[in-house]
């Protein structure tokens, strides 16, 4: 879709998944997209009831 419309987006990427996979962090940054820290580990702070009820 971003090639479609050419457009660039920014991704707020998770440490522990940059770690897991290096290869997805290469693609995005090669295609010149922006990277940015969300934080290295993230926990949601709803209950995962909580979660359907905000849909």
């Amino acid at each position: 879709m971003l090639d479609r419309y050419q457009v660039k987006a920014t991704f707020f990427e998770i440490g522990r998944n940059i770690e897991k996979h290096p290869e997805i962090v290469k693609m995005i940054v090669a295609r010149g997209e922006e990277l940015a820290n969300h934080s290295y580990s993230y926990k949601s702070l709803l209950p995962s009831r909580s979660r359907r009820n905000i849909i």
